[in-house]
């Protein structure tokens, strides 16, 4: 005798063989549901190939005949996904290797002003500017005599002793001010 889940799509989704559509559409409602909540569904890529097979009567008769159905695009994708459907770990450091991808190529103008400074760059005001010197040091927090601290450049002028100034104040000699 024939095997009448020969994938365990029946299994999959809790209801037999005979159930009929609207009980295997609400067995498969009920698993996503539970799975979107947080709760433990044992074999998730199962239960999606499964409802994909068992929802459509064309499929689920040659399923029922034994014809292949994991020939199917979708089943066979999810089966080749599916160790990386369950891991959370995965997911999140996929989500910021994007993020930091996009952020890179579309990064609103501001975030150039961000960028640090290299020793022996030509700075300007960035209001007015006017030329200031040449980076000599960085310092990510530099305690300003008003007691505020800020990434600061020490900044060697012509005709006195380096100082130090705000980061936020300084541009590089040549490159344009952004208004907006």
């Amino acid at each position: 005798m024939r095997d009448r889940d020969p994938e365990g799509y029946y299994a999959a989704l809790n209801v037999s063989p005979e159930a009929s559509a609207e009980e295997i559409r609400l067995s498969y409602e009920f698993l996503k549901r539970a799975h979107l909540a947080g709760q433990r569904v044992n074999d998730i890529p199962k239960v999606l190939a499964a409802y994909e097979v068992l929802s459509q009567p064309a499929k689920r008769q040659e399923y029922d005949t034994g014809r292949s159905a994991s020939s199917a695009p979708i089943p066979r994708m999810l089966e080749q996904a599916r160790p990386l459907l369950g891991s959370t770990v995965t997911l999140a450091i996929t989500t910021v290797v994007l993020a930091a991808i996009v952020g890179l190529f579309f990064a609103p103008a501001w975030v150039a002003d961000l960028r640090s400074f290299s020793p022996g760059d030509d700075l300007v005001w960035k209001e007015n500017g006017a030329p200031i010197g040449r980076v000599v040091a960085y310092d990510r927090k530099h305690e300003f005599p008003n007691g505020i601290r800020a990434a600061g450049y020490r900044i060697q002028t012509d005709a006195s002793e380096p100082v130090w100034m705000p980061a936020r104040d300084l541009q590089r000699y040549g490159t344009q001010r952004q208004d907006g």
